[in-house]
């Protein structure tokens, strides 16, 4: 099933897919993203800069509730969100990115981004 979605039925928040959360404890600062479906296959996503989920979303800007609408993932990603909860089947899904190939996936997708690696060679290269 590589081109269809396993995530395509919509669930309610406390079913969620999978949970992201991204925090900033100087202010207080949250975002907390509830995946609550999909519309393309992980693989179809990774090679799309548009891709999309249908999430539920809470922050202090939306007064601790919970709003519903369609999220870019890179949106989610660049903040380097944290996955804190979900089903077995998304993180064997997902699980690769989430340990190994973020920064790459970002990089497809358009987004700079700097990893150790990047940072080892530009420290190298500038001790020469």
């Amino acid at each position: 099933m590589p081109n269809r979605t396993l995530f395509g039925k919509s669930t309610k928040p406390e079913n969620a897919y999978a949970t992201y959360r991204v925090d900033n404890p100087s202010n207080g600062m949250y975002f907390e993203w509830r995946v609550l479906k999909t519309y393309q296959s992980k693989d179809n996503e990774d090679k799309n800069q548009y891709a999309r989920w249908y999430c539920a979303v809470k922050s202090p800007y939306t007064h601790d509730q919970w709003e519903y609408g369609d999220t870019y993932i890179k949106d989610i990603m660049s903040v380097s969100a944290k996955l804190i909860e979900s089903t077995g089947l998304w993180r064997e899904h997902y699980n690769d990115d989430l340990l190994y190939n973020v920064a790459d996936n970002l990089k497809r997708v358009g987004l700079n981004v700097i990893t150790d690696e990047d940072l080892a060679l530009h420290l190298k290269q500038s001790k020469s």
